[in-house]
């Protein structure tokens, strides 16, 4: 198997199971851990022993979403061959190298491991991935139950208007009525 075939198979995996920008994500930071254990004097070969089949790391990508945990490779161990350990192969606070070559602290410093805006120095986004049929199920609930709320709130609005404006529209008639005679 070459790079590309196991990025390939990675991004065939996890298309449809989890946002676009998450699998870019991903896929870029596999991509760049190849480059930089050649940069270190490991040909791919060596990168893909050490990874191990593209398919079981895309599993661990898509049950740590299940469970809770963002998709995107930000919260990750910096080593990609960690599919497990006493915290599951997520560390809070861990140094890293940022594009320039330099360690940082990912707790004090405002580099994210490629570059990356992170929530210190810039505006963390959330999405609703709706690729889940359970996600589509919750928004079309929630506007349903949005839709009969308003029904029913203009229905009581009009019983009210109905109960009490016929009584005194009903005395207006008869005023009206008795004026004119």
């Amino acid at each position: 198997m070459s790079r590309q075939e196991f990025l390939q198979e990675l991004q065939e995996t996890l298309e449809g199971e989890i946002s676009p920008s998450a699998v870019r994500d991903n896929l870029r930071y596999y991509e760049n851990y190849f480059r930089e254990q050649n940069a270190l004097g490991r040909d791919d070969d060596a990168v893909l022993a050490e990874l191990g089949d593209a398919r079981l790391i895309a599993r661990t990508i898509l049950q740590s979403v299940e469970a809770g945990v963002d998709a995107s490779p930000e919260g990750y161990d910096s080593d990609p061959t960690d599919h497990g350990g006493k915290d599951g192969g997520y560390r809070h606070d861990y140094t890293n190298t940022g594009t320039n070559g330099g360690t940082q602290n990912r707790e004090e410093g405002n580099s994210s491991r490629y570059g990356e805006t992170t929530r210190e120095n810039g505006p963390e986004i959330h999405y609703i991935d709706t690729s889940k049929w359970y996600v589509r199920f919750g928004i079309t609930a929630a506007f349903v139950l949005i839709l009969v709320l308003l029904f029913a709130l203009m229905g009581g609005i009009f019983a009210l208007l109905i109960r009490y404006a016929g009584p005194i529209l009903l005395f207006v008639l008869l005023y009206s009525l008795i004026r004119r005679m």
